[in-house]
């Protein structure tokens, strides 16, 4: 009996090693059809600010590119959020790991956000003010 089967087994094991090569090598000539990363932070974000334990909403917003950096135009913003409107990022750093930019926060200043990524379509980290970290951890969603 162990004879009949040994030549199946191994011609199941022969076309799994067989598909496997296939589809590394196609992956490999065609990094096109390969699964794809997001390679910038182009689309639609939200941003939350970590109170305690407890994520608060900020804003909604649209990162699109422009001239070889990014511009940011605000969806939606909750009240609480500051500044209300005329939001300036600039200076993106992104490699689909770390993602930090400048954010014009008017008359405080021009903050360096420094995030990494922690889950597909997600970012954390802080906000630094003249070299000092501000307190809230952000979070930044990708939405679209």
């Amino acid at each position: 009996m162990s004879q009949r089967i040994r030549p199946l087994i191994l011609s199941v094991l022969f076309l799994l090693v067989s598909v496997g090569t296939y589809q590394l090598g196609a992956n490999y000539l065609n990094p096109h059809t390969a699964p794809t990363t997001q390679d910038s932070p182009v689309g639609t974000w939200q941003q939350y600010v970590m109170d305690g334990d407890r994520p608060v909403y900020l804003a909604t917003f649209s990162f699109v590119e422009a001239n070889g950096d990014y511009n940011v135009q605000a969806d939606h913003v909750a009240p609480i959020t500051f500044p209300q409107s005329g939001f300036r990022t600039f200076a993106h750093c992104y490699d689909g790991q770390r993602w930090g930019f400048h954010s014009d926060w008017h008359q405080y200043g021009v903050a360096w956000f420094d995030l990494v990524k922690v889950d597909e379509g997600r970012f954390e980290g802080y906000a630094y003010l003249d070299g000092e970290r501000r307190p809230n951890r952000h979070i930044l969603i990708r939405v679209n």
